[in-house]
């Protein structure tokens, strides 16, 4: 009878899968344990009852040659025990925290089977702790956020309201003015003689304020004579004519002056973008 036994233990051994390896793996949320077999695992693995601090899974069909004790430095577990007994490897891990365990096969051939253990909730309840951890300062961040748009809107507003007050000035001063901006008092400006020497230049003679002043006005203004009143009979033709080639000649050198004065200004500028260029 013992011998008959003895040939079905031998028999089931022959079965089973033996565990060769295994390697742990830790992580700050996880730990992960992948255990290595030497031939394909079809037995069944159960998750036995537990008792905190005590979490066991059972491999049905696993044969172990030892026991391991090993202790663990992951957030999620102490320690952890392979052991087995009449064909079944237990592993247990130790913790003070509730866990989550999954146990999957990483390939179809079904040589290896990789355990995770995590926190149960360990994301939410994490959220909500790192949010009351600093409740003063989000609400500060939030104070000073509605503040600052606040200010910004405020000062918005006053700037438009201030543009507006002069918008309205700046209408009620066109329409004192008959549509001009700016009313320039001219009654007192009175042209007395007025000749266009070409398309950019006039020959005229203005009395304003008691003083009668012969100009030129256009691209080149130049003033020519400054006197008091001149009589209405004065002939101004004939001032015009007796001066023409003298005047002529006056905007002739003006303009060669503003020429060589924006020649000068050209060639300096070229020679500055040079500079900076080089």
């Amino acid at each position: 009878m013992k011998k008959i036994i003895c040939i079905l233990l031998m028999s089931l051994n022959l079965v089973a899968a033996n565990l060769l390896t295994y390697n742990v793996y830790q992580r700050e949320d996880r730990l992960d344990v992948v255990l290595g077999f030497d031939a394909p695992f079809t037995g069944q693995i159960v998750q036995k009852p537990y008792n905190i601090p005590f979490y066991t899974l059972s491999f049905k069909g696993l044969v172990y040659d030892g026991v391991v004790d090993k202790n663990l430095s992951a957030t999620v577990a102490d320690a952890m025990q392979i052991s087995s007994k009449n064909n079944e490897t237990l592993i247990t891990f130790a913790s003070s925290k509730p866990l989550n365990i999954d146990a999957v096969f990483l390939g179809k051939d079904k040589f290896s089977v990789r355990i995770r253990l995590s926190l149960k909730e360990s994301q939410s309840a994490a959220m909500p702790k790192l949010q009351n951890t600093k409740p003063s300062l989000q609400n500060n961040l939030q104070n000073d956020s509605y503040d600052s748009s606040m200010f910004r809107y405020i000062a918005v507003v006053l700037i438009l309201c201030l543009l507006v007050f002069v918008l309205l000035i700046l209408k009620k001063k066109i329409s004192q003015n008959g549509g001009k901006i700016f009313q320039i008092n001219n009654k007192n400006l009175n042209v007395k003689y007025e000749k266009y020497l070409d398309k950019n230049n006039r020959f005229m003679v203005l009395e304003y304020e008691k003083q009668s002043y012969v100009v030129i006005v256009g691209n080149t203004n130049l003033l020519l004579d400054k006197k008091g009143i001149v009589s209405s009979n004065e002939n101004f033709e004939a001032y015009f004519e007796e001066n023409k080639a003298k005047i002529q000649n006056m905007i002739s050198a003006r303009t060669s002056d503003n020429l060589s004065k924006k020649s000068a200004l050209n060639a300096y500028q070229s020679r500055l973008d040079s500079e900076i260029l080089k």
